[in-house]
């Protein structure tokens, strides 16, 4: 039995490197008042190519096609926020572009309390996403809102859902696709960071080493799960000829939290100066809470249209589809897959794949999978004509960027 169909985080790493804000030469005036420290962040936004091989447990992707790529990244930072206090005061709220590649391009250095926990809020590609206050608000509009020094409810975050489009349990296309201004997929986390001026550096957070700037690193995570059908037929298949016309998963989510809501990562979420290792930082969401489910056997998403041969030697890979995080809220819940094929004029019957490899994440006694996890389904006709199904994980890796402060 294999667990690690989950670990899977594909993110987007924020390292702030510090500045020097004066020289020897220069005034003392030219430094911050006491009480305020300075951050400055580059981001990485996940376009690097993988770094271990397809297949092994431990292939993390880069991102894929131009839906992956970051295109706008907010940052918005938050003071007084605690475990007792879901409001704090807005310190910073800025939205930022990318170029072609998916780089920032715009001005990530950020002046903010010191000696204090804020709370940071990260979001890619926000147009993407409906707003709170449904389509006829852009999220933009609606995010341009929390203005610095203002109040903001954290719930206002916390609560936030994404549904997908169609009409439940019959989803009918990618998360995301029927938003107004789709860009991208969305990209989203959120941190409590302890900005520290004189206390020495913490494994829970960054110090400022020369008094008015900070170190720090975080990660974002991609808002959606990921599927692709990878339809192969045994050499030795003799059965009559036909075509694939509709591959269906079942049991996925109809809604998802915008935000990861109380994710568990391995490694754990900490608040560091720097990344890990050669810039890269590989991590895996292993527990998660899934928004409540209004059809106890989860929704369907279903690629149509499709004409994919069953005959001998077939090897045949779908485009992707994204859809919301999911989790089953009863222990004999299971997802599965089937196909449709033309065969006989009029055949409407779903063949039910069987499944090989139980690797779906196991949370508690629950299946479930995570945002961020790209399952690669490999569908089988063997020459005996079975059929079955396993799904292979592809975690995305993340490379830290550096480029030249904001223009």
């Amino acid at each position: 039995m294999i667990h690690f169909s989950v670990r899977n985080i594909a993110f987007a790493a924020l390292a702030a490197s510090a500045v020097a804000l004066g020289s020897c030469s220069e005034s003392e005036s030219a430094l911050p008042a006491a009480g305020d420290i300075t951050m400055r962040l580059s981001v990485d936004t996940g376009t690097a190519p993988g770094v271990s091989r397809a297949g092994e447990p431990d292939y993390f992707e880069g991102s894929s096609g131009d839906f992956e790529k970051v295109r706008t990244l907010r940052v918005i930072i938050l003071r007084g926020v605690t475990d007792g206090n879901h409001k704090g005061t807005v310190e910073a709220n800025r939205l930022v572009a990318t170029n072609e590649q998916g780089y920032p391009t715009g001005n990530l250095e950020f002046k903010v309390r010191d000696n204090e926990y804020k709370r940071v809020y990260l979001i890619a590609n926000e147009a993407s996403i409906v707003s709170p206050l449904g389509k006829d608000t852009p999220t933009t509009e609606f995010l341009d809102s929390f203005e610095e020094g203002k109040e903001l409810d954290t719930n206002v975050f916390a609560d936030w859902t994404a549904s997908a489009p169609g009409s439940n349990p019959n989803i009918s296309g990618n998360l995301f696709s029927d938003t107004p201004g789709v860009v991208g997929l969305p990209m989203t986390e959120w941190f409590d960071v302890p900005v520290l001026r004189t206390s020495p550096g913490r494994i829970d957070g960054p110090a400022a080493k020369d008094g008015v700037s900070i170190s720090v690193h975080l990660f974002m995570t991609r808002a959606a799960a990921k599927a692709s059908f990878n339809v192969k037929v045994s050499d030795d298949y003799r059965a009559k000829g036909s075509n694939i016309t509709a591959i269906r998963l079942n049991g996925v989510n109809f809604n998802e939290y915008v935000f990861p809501r109380d994710a568990v990562y391995q490694p754990q979420k900490l608040v560091t100066p720097e990344p890990g290792e050669n810039g890269i930082v590989n991590r895996y969401i292993t527990s998660f809470e899934s928004y409540p489910r209004s059809v106890r056997g989860g929704s369907n998403i279903t690629l149509q249209k499709l004409k994919i041969p069953v005959k001998a030697g077939t090897d045949f890979t779908t485009a992707a589809v994204y859809f919301p995080e999911s989790k089953f809220e009863d222990a004999d819940g299971r997802f599965t897959v089937e196909v449709l094929l033309d065969g006989d004029a009029g055949n409407t019957q779903w063949l039910k794949a069987q499944p090989l490899v139980d690797n779906i994440l196991n949370i508690s006694g629950y299946e479930a999978v995570a945002r961020n996890t790209h399952l690669r389904i490999e569908i089988g006709f063997g020459d005996n004509g079975s059929l079955t199904w396993q799904a292979i994980v592809a975690p995305y890796n993340s490379v830290e960027l550096k480029p030249g402060f904001g223009i």
